[in-house]
């Protein structure tokens, strides 16, 4: 059983690097789907087990039928604008799932219920910012040892 409010263990993540550092604290198993190279590459650096571009559907399902025996992931979390981020999570997410969302994509996104009702998902949002978030991060990057990348540079 995984340590994360309501996630399980393998989780899709869509998400900025410093991010990847707070799944993994959570023991994770973190996969990065973005359709940046570079967002990619940063991925690799901070432990996801597998990327993949998200421009290609194919094998982002691939990837969710290869570490899951096709029964879907368990949890998603999404922090991307872009509308097809949202309906990845949905598409890949599996049988009683939780996809949390960190903040709105750009434009409303289009939700068949359909999926939702059947497949019984926990749709979960989320916001940071305010001094309770806050304070409840700091406490976890503390207890989990979250180290974060620091760049020094001269102004």
């Amino acid at each position: 059983m995984s340590p994360s409010p309501g996630l399980g263990t393998e989780v899709m993540v869509v998400i900025t690097p410093g991010d990847f550092l707070f799944a993994a604290a959570f023991r994770l198993r973190v996969f990065g789907f973005d359709i940046s190279l570079a967002a990619l590459e940063d991925a690799e650096k901070v432990g996801a087990e597998d990327t993949v571009d998200s421009s290609n559907a194919d094998a982002m399902k691939q990837l969710a039928d290869k570490v899951t025996n096709s029964e879907g992931l368990e949890g998603a979390i999404v922090a991307s604008g872009a509308g097809a981020a949202y309906k990845a999570a949905i598409r890949l997410t599996g049988f009683q799932g939780t996809i949390v969302t960190v903040g709105v994509p750009y434009q409303p996104v289009g939700v068949e219920m359909a999926s939702l009702v059947k497949r019984r998902f926990k749709l979960q949002g989320t916001q940071t910012g305010n001094p309770v978030d806050i304070r409840q991060m700091m406490r976890l990057v503390e207890k989990c040892h979250v180290m974060p990348e620091v760049e020094l540079s001269w102004i």
